[in-house]
């Protein structure tokens, strides 16, 4: 057993089903979140009004697309001047809306009349069967100078409201659970499971690494490592190795013959004077 592939397999399995709980239980939340939405809180803040009072809270400081005005009639351009019909006929009608500060005297009007043709999709009232004919306190896009508090508006007609911020908001986050947490679980259900699946089989099935093979050394067997890292278990001794010894010759002695001397006469045997 390969302990290293084993304890592997092992996280990445636990990690995975981990992922898959919680993408799911995120996933399974953010549904029902979008499907009680309604119940939880209808969108319109005025339906068929000619006064109310909006709070209009900017929580991240970051600005508001803030209060969108509309009536209740299909916005349409038959004569492709690129506005609304009906929002057109409104304010020539005599039709007006007016937004100020709670509370301030002589309180700017901080509604803007809007009759221009949204694209398909860009707003869903509109694509519902609604005309819009304005907007106020937009500081997110528009130059409106719009602070925290209570705004009341007054309309000549009956008109539905909504502060379509906290709208989107709701419907950004319950999408971004939903999306994310399909998102987690499926990664995790098809690479982490199967992945760590695997790892933990040949961790289970396969050794640690290829075993010791014996080699001759000095005259000797002995075991050599063939991991890095290893130690053979228990060393060799070495016989020492005799280095050769030169034969060394010794010198040669001259050897020197005394001279001979010429014989005498009277050397010789035989020889009287």
């Amino acid at each position: 057993m390969n302990k290293g592939l084993t304890i592997t397999g092992a996280v990445f399995l636990l990690l995975s089903l981990i992922g898959v709980v919680v993408g799911g239980a995120m996933a399974s939340n953010s549904v029902a979140s979008m499907e009680n939405m309604e119940d939880l809180e209808d969108p319109w803040n005025y339906e068929n009004a000619t006064s109310g009072t909006i709070t209009y809270d900017d929580v991240d400081g970051m600005g508001e697309l803030g209060f969108y005005f509309y009536i209740d009639t299909p916005m349409k351009d038959d004569d492709g001047d690129g506005e609304g019909d009906a929002c057109v006929a409104f304010f020539d009608d005599g039709g007006s809306v007016s937004v100020t500060r709670d509370g301030e005297t002589d309180a700017s009007n901080e509604f803007t009349r809007d009759c221009s043709m949204p694209e398909p999709g860009e707003d869903g009232n509109v694509d519902g069967g609604m005309t819009r004919i304005g907007y106020a306190c937009d500081t997110l896009t528009g130059d409106s100078d719009c602070t925290d508090g209570d705004y009341s508006f007054t309309a000549s007609s009956a008109v539905h409201v909504m502060y379509v911020d906290p709208v989107l908001a709701a419907l950004f986050e319950g999408l971004g659970a939903l999306f994310g947490g399909g998102a987690l679980a499926s990664a995790a259900a098809c690479c982490g499971l199967p992945l760590g699946l695997i790892l933990l089989i040949v961790g289970l099935v396969s050794s640690n690494g290829p075993k010791a093979m014996p080699v001759q050394a000095y005259g000797q067997a002995t075991t050599m490592p063939t991991t890095l890292g290893a130690m053979p278990a228990a060393a060799q001794p070495m016989a020492p190795v005799q280095a050769p010894v030169a034969a060394v010759q010794p010198p040669q002695a001259s050897v020197e013959t005394a001279p001979v001397e010429d014989a005498k006469p009277w050397d010789e045997p035989g020889v009287q004077g």
